[in-house]
């Protein structure tokens, strides 16, 4: 099914003529799947806008973000970190932790 969702997706962006394309960034030795919204009417070198939605959030849910951005002369970036969307649902990737632990009570 989800791999359903993200083909269905790709289709909608060219069917919506939206500015986007998929992407792959690096990570460890594999990729984070994502969307580089590109804005037409952007300076070559115009701030990008990352989204790294957070929890049960995909990429693919955030488009309006994308929308936000390219409307205020943003490039936008929306991509699928290690324990979201596609990464864990495909590619089986969980969070990690990113150091020690604290030691702090709650």
């Amino acid at each position: 099914m989800a791999r359903q969702v993200v083909a269905a997706y790709a289709s909608a962006l060219r069917l919506l003529d939206a500015p986007a394309g998929p992407v792959e960034i690096p990570y460890a030795d594999t990729t984070l799947p994502g969307y580089f919204f590109h804005c037409p009417h952007a300076a070559p070198k115009a701030p990008v806008l990352i989204v790294h939605q957070g929890r049960d959030a995909w990429a693919e849910d955030c488009k309006y973000l994308a929308d936000g951005a390219l409307e205020r002369g943003y490039h936008c970036l929306l991509f699928d970190g290690p324990g979201q969307g596609r990464v864990l649902r495909l590619q089986g990737l969980p969070f990690r932790p990113t150091g020690k632990p604290s030691s702090r009570q709650w």
